[in-house]
């Protein structure tokens, strides 16, 4: 019975609610609306937003996310240092290699966090960075983010 038990709790806190969204989506942009994408909006640094034209399917989901860990920006500042699964790679090294020029949008926790253009291919490694976010916020969305803390940040049942 115990075992049972134990084994329910474990789907509930691996399987996402209904209508939860993705803690982590990386989506094209598009420079125009389309029946494709979603219109989300982007906080900029001096306080005014941006609107964006977000693809209703990203690239990659925290599903893909083989580790993630806090780290720093080239200015110094906080970030989280993501590492994708190999399939998580294949799909980003196809978006990137055929958007060159274009823009996506890393999304956490259903907020545009940043919304970098696409310079060159990359596919395992990316790093989550802007918004000032806070020591504290790195650590605590890398815990969020890396499969092998997931479960042990969630409260107890």
């Amino acid at each position: 019975m115990k075992l049972a038990a134990a084994l329910f709790w474990l789907l509930l806190l691996i399987i996402p609610a209904r209508g939860a969204g993705p803690t982590l989506e990386v989506a094209l942009v598009y420079p125009d609306p389309t029946e494709d994408s979603r219109e989300m909006t982007r906080q900029l640094e001096d306080g005014s937003q941006e609107t964006l034209h977000v693809a209703k399917t990203p690239v990659v989901t925290e599903f893909e996310v083989e580790s993630a860990r806090r780290g720093l920006s080239a200015n110094g500042n906080a970030a989280v240092d993501v590492t994708l699964t190999p399939a998580g790679s294949k799909k980003m090294l196809a978006a990137t290699a055929a958007n060159y020029g274009e823009r996506f949008a890393i999304i956490v926790e259903g907020d545009v966090i940043i919304a970098p253009f696409i310079r060159g291919t990359f596919s395992s490694h990316f790093q989550i960075s802007g918004g000032g976010m806070t020591d504290q916020e790195a650590e605590d969305l890398a815990r969020k983010l890396d499969p092998s803390q997931r479960l042990l940040t969630l409260p107890a049942p």
